[in-house]
């Protein structure tokens, strides 16, 4: 794998990890419990199970900001639901529908406006040399 995707697989990681804190703080939750991780790791497992499948994890060749961000959110559009179910599964309880729309806003806001600035940042510092596959 390379140098590239580890940025984004962990920066993904910690953006997930930030946006699960932000919602148990926004809730005047504290996030230093093990609850945190039932929401964290939910929506990473979502997100692995659609954005591999979608080659997200590889610098975009188009440089296209749009299309990437579109790209980001149409993952999202199928991770979001996919993460609340799994989370609602692990708790025993059904995700409210606001949850869900909530958070597809929130994670797809902030995936679309990470990845294009990473995106963008990757192909400037490597002169974009697409590795063979």
């Amino acid at each position: 794998m390379r140098r590239e995707q580890w940025l984004l697989i962990t920066g993904d990681v910690v953006l997930l990890l930030i946006l699960a804190v932000i919602g148990f703080l926004s809730h005047g939750r504290s996030p230093l419990t093990p609850r945190l991780f039932t929401t964290f790791g939910a929506f990473l497992l979502a997100w692995l199970w659609v954005a591999v499948p979608l080659g997200l994890f590889h610098v975009s060749p188009s440089g296209d900001p749009v299309r990437l961000a579109g790209r980001v959110v149409w993952a999202w559009s199928l991770a979001a639901p996919l993460g609340a179910l799994i989370r609602a599964w692990w708790l025993g309880r059904t995700a409210p529908f606001a949850f869900v729309l909530v958070t597809f806003g929130l994670y797809a806001l902030s995936f679309a406006l990470w990845r294009t600035l990473i995106n963008h940042r990757i192909r400037r510092s490597t002169q974009w040399h697409p590795a063979p596959r």
